[in-house]
């Protein structure tokens, strides 16, 4: 499972060896247990790497079978779109979480290239 953290000022990305159900369950009980609003969707994140990655024919191949979607920005970045479920205590804020469930190799490739090939200006 990946975890995106998406706050004010800054984004994370997050490979959980936990299941995604057991995970979405645990922030449901956790919300009513405190009281804390909490919205859940599904819904799609995006995220940006420089274009120039070496692992560009990598995710090209990913693409093709529909686990992420590539689009070309500019000549300098990619964005990456993931579907998932976004889950946030203001439905009204873009700051929350979005967590996803790809095939084991795809949540690797994009854990590992995070460093390096991210924009996160």
């Amino acid at each position: 499972m990946l975890k995106l953290t998406y706050t004010d000022n800054s984004f994370s990305l997050e490979y959980l060896t936990v299941d995604y159900s057991h995970w979405i369950n645990t922030r449901v009980v956790l919300g009513l247990q405190t009281g804390i609003p909490l919205h859940i969707a599904s819904n799609t994140a995006s995220f940006l790497i420089v274009a120039n990655s070496p692992y560009k024919s990598h995710l090209k191949a990913i693409a093709t079978t529909g686990e992420i979607t590539i689009s070309e920005c500019d000549g300098e970045y990619w964005e990456i779109t993931l579907k998932g479920m976004w889950v946030t205590s203001d439905i009204t804020e873009e700051t929350g979480v979005f967590v996803t469930q790809l095939t084991q190799s795809t949540e690797l490739v994009l854990q590992q290239i995070q460093t390096d090939y991210f924009c996160l200006t």
